[in-house]
């Protein structure tokens, strides 16, 4: 950057002040260096590493010296993948690709008949229980300073719900193999959100079991691990290897942003035959462009920048 670090400073100050809930790090440098192209009439096709080690640098010494307040964490929703995820890449390009289609997956995913995360509530809480086995100690002796209560409500209301709670939370602390037959798909919070909607007079009884549900699952794991899911829904992640969507995305994105999923090289259609419809998976060819739409960098931490208070 030619204009110094100085000038560059003032520069991510102004724009973070300006709209301190929408920048990070990844997203904000690249609006920096459009204005600059803008000024000069060019475009690049990607950011160089020096010009972007030296943006860095610089945000990085303005958290140090406590002018702005730079936050590490994953992103927690598809809205916020919208907004900051086109930046995590270096390639203009595909930063325009993600800037495309991004939105379009998220209107399929909020249609009523769209699709639907990979894991339910349910299977991320048995997965976050899994991952911190010294929680389930913690859990166990919250639960059982409650379940005598939670058994008293069953006898006097004989609602399924109350029941099926307590086999729910057996289940997840170990203390039984059965899981609960109807509610095998409901969660913690979902199940005590049921029983207090049979009985919503006991009141204290249902503070604690709020306050109990939130710590089987805190509300930031919770959507964290929905919105895993849900890239999970749209994309192959293997342990080694590139991400791929899965081909019903494709379709979807053709359907949603022709005009842009056409022009992604690598994109054909299918020759005409009447032979076709035995083969609906192969008729289209979609190239590797757009498989670009998700990597792995998709779960590291990004940083969130925000004003320093004055």
């Amino acid at each position: 950057m030619s204009k110094g670090h100085g000038a560059l400073q003032r520069r991510i100050i102004t724009f973070v002040r300006e709209s301190p809930s929408f920048h990070t790090i990844e997203s904000l440098r690249w609006k920096v260096f459009e204005e600059d192209w803008t000024e000069r009439s060019q475009a690049v096709e990607r950011l160089s590493t020096s010009a972007n080690t030296s943006f860095s640098r610089s945000v990085l010494k303005l958290g140090q010296s406590g002018q702005l307040i730079i936050e590490k964490r994953p992103l927690s929703s598809l809205q916020e993948c919208v907004h900051h995820y086109p930046g995590k890449t270096l390639d203009a390009r595909v930063r325009w690709m993600r800037q495309q289609l991004l939105p379009a997956l998220v209107e399929w995913i909020t249609d009523k008949s769209g699709a639907g995360p990979r894991y339910g509530e349910s299977s991320n809480e048995e997965y976050h229980l899994n991952e911190n086995p010294d929680k389930v100690q913690t859990i166990g002796r919250q639960w059982t300073n409650i379940e005598k209560s939670v058994r008293y409500a069953f006898l006097k209301t004989g609602g399924q719900s109350w029941l099926e709670l307590i086999c729910r939370v057996r289940f997840l602390l170990g203390m039984s193999n059965l899981k609960p037959v109807n509610g095998a798909s409901w969660s913690v919070a979902q199940l005590v959100n049921a029983c207090l909607a049979q009985s919503p007079s006991n009141q204290s009884l249902g503070d604690r079991l709020r306050e109990f549900s939130k710590h089987v699952l805190p509300k930031e794991e919770s959507e964290s691990l929905k919105f895993k899911s849900q890239i999970h829904t749209f994309t192959e992640i293997p342990h080694r290897g590139d991400c791929r969507l899965k081909y019903e995305t494709c379709e979807e994105l053709l359907k949603r942003r022709p005009e842009v999923v056409r022009q992604l090289s690598g994109f054909r259609e299918p020759p005409e035959s009447r032979w076709l419809h035995q083969f609906p998976r192969e008729v289209k060819h979609f190239g590797p462009e757009l498989h670009k739409l998700f990597d792995k960098k998709i779960f590291e931490d990004f940083q969130f920048l925000k004003p320093a208070s004055p």
